[in-house]
């Protein structure tokens, strides 16, 4: 396996790790929102009194929450775009159901995934 094709593969791996990661604070997110708010507050006290989560108290913190999957999507968009720096990219043209009656061209990249328009798009940031 060449040097190129190493890199590119530890890119995809990290990219799928931090969207496994961002989906995880969306879903604690979502939880989180869910939960009435005289509820929230009870486990909040609960946690810190019994000293649960001490480490970790992220998990509750709805601000720290949102602050963390921000960061997390800020580095997927710069993984993302060391992929399409990274790839040799080769083209490809297909088309999609957009609905049963109507399909629509797209041409993307075999080896990345990025659409044409997202590797022009990203071509001139490093």
């Amino acid at each position: 396996m060449s040097t190129d094709n190493h890199y590119l593969n530890i890119l995809f791996k990290m990219k799928k790790l931090n969207e496994k990661y961002i989906s995880f604070f969306q879903n604690m997110n979502n939880v989180i929102s869910q939960t009435d708010n005289e509820i929230y507050e009870e486990l909040n006290r609960l946690y810190s009194k019994y000293h649960i989560f001490e480490d970790n108290h992220l998990f509750l913190n709805k601000k720290l929450l949102a602050n963390k999957q921000a960061c997390l999507e800020y580095m997927n968009n710069i993984i993302n775009s060391k992929i399409i720096h990274s790839c040799k990219h080769e083209f490809v043209e297909d088309y999609i159901d957009i609905s049963p009656d109507t399909s629509k061209r797209i041409i993307y990249c075999e080896i990345c995934g990025n659409s044409l328009y997202d590797c022009n798009k990203n071509a001139s940031i490093k």
